[in-house]
């Protein structure tokens, strides 16, 4: 019978691993590599854990920090941390500097307000009531405010505020806002604001967005309220946000 089979399959002398070969050459054993036996979906299995074990394969940061907790971001030649933690304080007339850059960025953006140029200290505190000025910070840097201005002289309006607020341009797009606007909101809350109303230009989706995670709602739109310093005319969406804690008796 030996001599019908190839050669290569002939059995010779008994050596090391003779018997594993001819193990595997037996009649009626699946002879295929090994592997090809198995469910197509447990392949795909094995060779993604086998890739999940390669060098640079790991979720984990360079900080150490794992990836779901902390995303990682490349700056210059190193990896930082992208999230920092925010924290906030009563804005000071010390603040000053800081502040006007900001709202100078803003300025900028052409998406942000009619203002062409930045107050001084003066006017923009006599502009702001003296409750409810804050700055968020970042490892330590201001890079963001926000305050108030009343709507209206009367008493009756006394709980109703018009928003501002304002994040550099360095911070934008990393949560600072609305991390930020909802410590206002909770700032006028108790103070016994009802009523917090913002003015927003259409253009400015994300600013949009962020105060509508807050709570406020778009009441419509005013068409060519103002003329912007290039001569077009401006549409203006009035959003507000009614407090569910204050003045619900």
């Amino acid at each position: 019978a030996a001599r019908g089979l190839p050669r290569h399959q002939r059995p010779g002398p008994p050596g090391r691993g003779d018997a594993r070969r001819h193990r595997r050459l037996r009649p009626g054993h699946d002879h295929r590599p090994l592997g090809l036996g198995l469910p197509a979906a447990l392949r795909r299995r094995g060779r993604t854990r086998a890739r999940e074990r390669r060098p640079g394969a790991s979720r984990r940061s360079h900080d150490g920090r794992g990836a779901g907790r902390g995303r990682a971001a490349r700056d210059g030649g190193g990896w930082v941390a992208a999230r920092m933690e925010v924290t906030f304080r009563p804005l000071v007339g010390s603040d000053w500097p800081a502040v006007a850059e900001i709202y100078r960025q803003g300025i900028e953006s052409g998406n942000a307000t009619f203002e062409t140029e930045v107050p001084d200290w003066e006017s923009w505190d006599a502009a702001r009531l003296p409750d409810c000025r804050i700055v968020a910070e970042l490892d330590g840097e201001v890079v963001g405010y926000a305050g108030l201005s009343p709507v209206s002289s009367r008493c009756v309006y006394g709980g109703v505020c018009e928003v501002m607020i304002y994040i550099a341009a360095s911070a934008r797009g990393r949560g600072v806002g609305g991390k930020l606007l909802r410590y206002l909101v909770a700032g006028t809350e108790a103070l016994g604001v009802w009523t917090l109303q913002a003015g927003i230009f259409p253009e400015n989706k994300a600013s949009i967005r962020i105060f509508e995670k807050a709570g406020f709602k778009i009441l419509g739109t005013h068409e060519r309220l103002g003329r912007f310093h290039d001569g077009r005319w401006r549409d203006v969406v009035m959003m507000e946000r009614r407090s569910d804690v204050v003045g619900v008796d």
